[in-house]
Parts: C-alpha cells; sequence; structure tokens
C-alpha cells in the first residue's frame, strides 16, 4: 500500500526479479488484506504473455490468482490517478 506513482512514468522499463503474485480479479485487491479501499495505494494493469494461472493449484481457487515469472520486463505505457471519492 503505497504511492508508486513516482517511480513508475510513461516510457519507463522495469524488470522483475522475483515470482509475483496477481489477481484479474478488481474486488480481490479492494479487500484490505490487500490493498484496500482507503488511503494511497498503486494498482498496476499488466498485460503478459508470460504470466501463468495456477487456481488449479492455488488454496484460495476463487482469487483467480496469476503468477508473474522472475526476470520478466515491464513497460509503463500511462498511467492515471484517482481517488475512492471519485468512484
Amino acid at each position: 500500500k503505497k504511492d508508486q506513482s513516482l517511480d513508475h512514468s510513461p516510457d519507463t522499463e522495469m524488470a522483475w526479479w522475483a515470482f509475483s503474485s496477481c489477481t484479474t480479479l478488481l474486488g480481490v485487491l479492494e479487500s484490505d488484506l490487500y490493498l484496500g479501499k482507503k488511503s494511497t495505494r498503486t494498482l498496476f494493469s499488466i498485460d503478459s504473455i508470460n504470466a501463468r494461472t495456477i487456481r488449479g493449484h492455488a488454496h484460495f481457487t476463487t482469487e483467480d490468482e496469476i503468477l508473474l515469472l522472475p526476470g520478466t520486463y515491464f513497460g509503463c505505457l500511462t498511467f492515471r490517478l484517482t481517488s475512492s471519492e471519485h468512484r
């Protein structure tokens, strides 16, 4: 739960060197266990050809968990600031 917008401006690239758990469901991310709905936070929308679904192997199959593989490179195309008050 952190504002990372200054670290990822458009036209920047980064490498991710660890396995990383993601989900396709916004409702999962809005849980207080993850990003929640309050305070400043950063949500990445990722299109990936290397991610793997692990739903069949995960304990919580309703979270639609996706695993990003180490050594994945990302490019920031754009970003937008939103506020929970504007929902």
